[in-house]
């Protein structure tokens, strides 16, 4: 008996580390998606830490864009609706904000301190019709990086 509930312990066991029980399920409409980092940097070529990375399809039929934000070393990983790690096939268009808070030392009527914030990027890089930043996503893992020009 021992040794049945033993085996059945590690079987049970098994089956939950092999099927990831931390896995989130899919969406069943959601395409294959592949891993895809995105590094920024800045007109000098440094890497920029902390830049909202937004991924938007070029294609109207694709709804699966994606997003992330940069790391200390400027590396963004894509998730997929926020919450998938990758990003399908097609071709996306890559949007790009991070902001510089700035304390102005006045206070609203709860004490809270007003906040002042300045764009560290250029307005065109925040616009996906605007955008210059492009890419094809293919059926593997990607990494493209992206230099600000102004």
């Amino acid at each position: 008996m021992k040794t049945q509930f033993q085996i059945l312990t590690f079987l049970l066991l098994c089956l939950f580390v092999g099927n990831g029980c931390t896995k989130q399920k899919l969406p069943a409409d959601m395409p294959k998606i592949y891993p895809c980092k995105i590094t920024i940097k800045d007109k000098d070529g440094n890497l920029m830490p902390k830049v909202v990375v937004s991924v938007n399809p070029e294609d109207r039929t694709n709804r699966w864009g994606g997003s992330g934000e940069t790391n200390a070393s400027g590396v963004a990983e894509i998730l997929t609706s926020g919450q998938y790690p990758g990003l399908s096939e097609g071709k996306y268009r890559v949007t790009v904000l991070a902001f510089e808070h700035i304390p102005t030392g006045k206070y609203d009527d709860t004490g809270a301190e007003i906040i002042d914030s300045k764009s560290l990027i250029p307005a065109e890089y925040s616009d996906s019709a605007k955008t210059p930043f492009h890419f094809e996503m293919e059926a593997k893992a990607t990494t493209q990086t992206f230099q600000l020009e102004k």
